[in-house]
């Protein structure tokens, strides 16, 4: 009798065990937002990277099952290359499960990292250098003078992904470095916001995409600072969206007084945000460089607690 009550307790832990490795954790979403910025000459230098990078890792054992996506920006080698994936850093680390989305624009790319043992990837819109997702086409001049400048361009991807641990949860992200704000430019025929809704729906399936969950992270520059990034570009095409806590997050070169690098949401859910720091704290590059201000991001952990059923 005591072997079958024992036994029945250790098949209940295992049990506890493997559906927690999957879970959501406490109907939660954990987001980690950080323009590592190669125009900085942080990612591109490997001792700094490893900073950025040791950062990123400490977060993801800090708080085991809660980080489910990793949205980096300008994580480029030299020459506007991608790389080095982050999942490919973090499984050289002995850090299993994690899978790595790339897309690009010009000399720019996004990198979303996914915790795969929580979650499914249906359909992506962009992994690799072609094709290019781009929010407009970029300025030549500017970009042959600045490499690392695509002030119109930017890219930003699209990923549907399915919960492992509650199927019916499916959940659109789309990772973005977002243009600088020009007046009277965000518009759709200027920012493609009608091939926005197009990819949208390809990646999804749904005409409609009001009803369909999703998170839009990234640095979105001076849309971060008011609700101009929810109003004239999700809104319209997802529902009212709304954009987690500001934190102050760019840049090294102004004193980090901007609220730049936030996650935005159409799903009923209250969100908290924190800045996350490295060892020695910022700046992680200490030296401008030559004719290149540092302008160096923190990164940004926004937690998205849902509601009790989403169906």
């Amino acid at each position: 009798m005591q072997f079958n009550s024992t036994l029945r307790y250790l098949i209940f832990l295992f049990i506890g065990f493997i559906t927690n490795s999957y879970a959501i954790h406490d109907g939660q979403i954990g987001v980690l937002q950080y323009n590592v910025k190669a125009s900085s000459a942080v990612w591109t230098n490997p001792a700094l990277r490893d900073k950025q990078l040791k950062l990123i890792e400490t977060q993801i054992k800090a708080a085991p099952n809660k980080v489910d996506f990793i949205a980096l920006e300008e994580a480029n080698a030299e020459f506007g290359i991608p790389g080095p994936l982050l999942s490919t850093v973090l499984t050289d680390k002995k850090m299993m499960g994690w899978q790595t989305i790339v897309s690009v624009c010009g000399t720019d790319s996004t990198q979303l990292t996914y915790n795969a043992q929580n979650w499914t990837l249906i359909k992506a819109l962009a992994n690799g250098q072609r094709p290019q997702v781009c929010w407009a086409k970029g300025n030549a001049l500017i970009a042959l003078i600045r490499p690392h400048s695509n002030p119109y361009g930017r890219p930003y991807n699209m990923a549907y992904f399915q919960s492992r641990q509650q199927p019916h949860l499916k959940v659109l992200v789309i990772p973005t470095h977002m243009p600088h704000w020009k007046p009277g430019y965000i518009k759709s025929q200027q920012w493609m916001l009608t091939a926005f809704r197009l990819r949208a729906t390809a990646v999804t399936g749904v005409s409609n995409l009001h009803p369909v969950n999703m998170i839009f992270v990234g640095d979105m520059n001076e849309l971060g600072a008011n609700d101009k990034i929810t109003t004239r570009v999700l809104d319209p095409i997802f529902g009212k969206s709304s954009l987690s806590p500001p934190q102050s997050s760019c840049c090294y070169n102004d004193d980090f007084q901007y609220a730049t690098d936030r996650v935005a949401t159409n799903i009923s859910t209250t969100m908290t945000s924190a800045l996350l720091s490295p060892a020695g704290g910022y700046p992680i590059n200490k030296s401008s460089g030559f004719l290149r201000s540092n302008e160096e991001h923190k990164a940004v952990f926004v937690t998205l607690t849902l509601p009790t059923q989403k169906h």
